[in-house]
């Protein structure tokens, strides 16, 4: 149990770690668009195999929130919806869909935004108010 937990900290920070990863020499849209692209495969892939079949351990909410974030920061709005909507043992909490709504709205993607805050309150979520 103990070896899981330290597991899935490490796990959490490699994950948080991609999310912040920039290239500094990447300057044009097309080559950030192409950096963002793979970070996010990696974030993907390291959640929906790579923690399974290597380290044998199911991912918890806070590995999936940690994704979540990752795939925030590179604007991978798509895999950020349909990573939520996968969600399924664990479930979304109130979080996972806190992240997913406010990656979105940062990534200029309002609808999307929005209809996750009804597909939230629908699950019996309410979001936290922030001025």
């Amino acid at each position: 149990e103990s070896d899981n937990n330290e597991l899935c900290t490490i796990y959490k920070s490699i994950l948080s770690m991609l999310g912040r990863a920039q290239s500094q020499s990447t300057s044009s849209y097309a080559e950030r668009q192409q950096t963002s692209a793979v970070y996010s495969s990696l974030t993907l892939h390291l959640l929906r195999e790579h923690i399974q079949s290597v380290a044998q351990i199911q991912p918890g909410l806070q590995l999936y929130h940690a994704a979540l974030n990752s795939l925030g920061r590179h604007g991978s709005h798509d895999a950020i919806t349909k990573l939520l909507n996968d969600m399924k043992d664990p479930s979304p909490d109130k979080m996972a869909y806190q992240i997913a709504i406010s990656s979105l709205a940062k990534c200029g993607e309002c609808l999307d935004a929005t209809q996750l805050l009804h597909q939230m309150r629908g699950k019996g979520f309410s979001p936290d108010i922030v001025c």
